[in-house]
């Protein structure tokens, strides 16, 4: 697990596409592992804001309508999460540095509880650090520039005793003021409720996908907001991240909560683990699947990186057609290359409605990961 979790999308080589009537197969959607570490039931959040930030009445009203929200009883549920308190609004007076390094925000958090300026951790705090759009927030451990590569994140701190979670939202330049308070609360969503069900993913990670799950391989680490992402829904006024509900995709329904009005949709492949020779090819059939009635949609695929622990390859990947309905079929054509080494793995993404989102990052409605692994 990486020091810190990001909001963040893969980076992924995109192939233009190019069905059949089959009957749906609703498998292969990820379950999240409960690991050794706590979650934080009834979060008590602490927003922190700097003087500058024009969003700073907006984020502190988020605050205090998302810690009690429906939104955290539904999204939270299958992970022991539910609604708590907005235990204080921190408004500090000086404006945000121009530049700040994740260390350096470990280290003020530090030295605002040793001052007293911020309350004290006691095992359900959760800080939220939000800076305004002058400011670049690095995280120097996954090399992540803000709104370039990661659009917020949550890590934990390792010196103060006890040990605190934190999260960082930064706010995206060159947008409007709406757009910007409506991704701003996305990202913070997200990550609330990432810290909150899983708190200290470096050194007792909680809710987690494991290591090896071709999910977790493309998507560099995927905690409950990630699987959902760029989802999101609007509830009195205030933009909220989507969540994957373990219980809802083992049961096949729409496996990110809340549910709204627009139906989820995404593929299913079979064989769901393909293999391929060396210099040789196979085919996966792909089914379109939505809880919903929808028209077809566009789809594309994705080449991402392999299992950290062996050798990977670069296959090349075609689909037969650009868009697919629900109980609709397309194939999926892998290639590998003549060189390519035996046990050699990639990650395939089918992704749904691929379109762009946000500054530097890639977005869909959905995904589908399967791991390829040379024969």
């Amino acid at each position: 697990m990486a020091a810190a979790r990001r909001l963040v999308v893969a980076a992924l080589s995109l192939v233009a596409c190019g069905g059949k009537g089959g009957a749906l197969s609703p498998v292969g959607l990820p379950q999240l592992t409960h690991f050794s570490g706590p979650v934080l039931a009834k979060v008590e959040l602490v927003t922190i804001t700097y003087a500058d930030d024009p969003l700073r009445a907006t984020d502190e009203a988020f605050g205090d309508f998302v810690v009690a929200s429906d939104w955290i009883s539904a999204a939270g549920k299958d992970y022991g999460v539910g609604p708590g308190t907005h235990r204080a609004k921190i408004e500090l007076p000086q404006s945000a540095p121009a530049q700040i390094a994740d260390y350096q925000i470990d280290g003020s958090l530090t030295q605002w509880i040793a001052q007293g300026t911020v309350p004290p951790p006691d095992g359900e705090t959760l800080y939220l650090v939000y800076f305004p759009a002058t400011t670049t927030v690095t995280d120097a451990a996954n090399d992540a520039v803000s709104c370039t590569i990661a659009a917020g994140y949550h890590s934990e701190d390792q010196t103060h005793s006890p040990p605190f979670p934190y999260a960082v939202v930064p706010t995206c330049p060159s947008i409007d003021a709406a757009t910007a308070a409506a991704e701003v609360q996305g990202a913070a969503s997200h990550e609330i409720m990432e810290a909150a069900t899983d708190p200290y993913p470096i050194s007792e990670g909680t809710w987690q996908l494991v290591p090896t799950n071709p999910w977790a391989v493309a998507l560099q680490g995927v905690e409950v907001g990630d699987l959902c992402f760029p989802l999101s829904e609007l509830d009195q006024g205030f933009t909220l991240s989507r969540i994957w509900s373990n219980s809802a995709a083992a049961a096949g329904d729409d496996p990110c909560l809340p549910d709204q009005t627009s139906p989820y949709h995404t593929v299913y492949a079979s064989p769901s683990m393909p293999t391929v020779q060396a210099g040789g090819q196979s085919e996966v059939t792909l089914v379109g699947w939505s809880k919903g009635a929808l028209s077809p949609w566009p789809i594309a695929v994705g080449v991402g990186p392999g299992l950290s622990t062996g050798a990977s390859f670069t296959p090349t990947a075609t689909l037969s057609t650009p868009t697919i309905g629900v109980g609709q079929t397309a194939a999926l054509t892998i290639q590998a290359p003549q060189d390519a080494q035996r046990g050699a793995t990639a990650t395939l993404l089918i992704l749904s409605e691929p379109q762009g989102y946000g500054p530097g990052l890639s977005g869909y409605e959905a995904l589908y990961a399967m791991l390829v692994t040379v024969l």
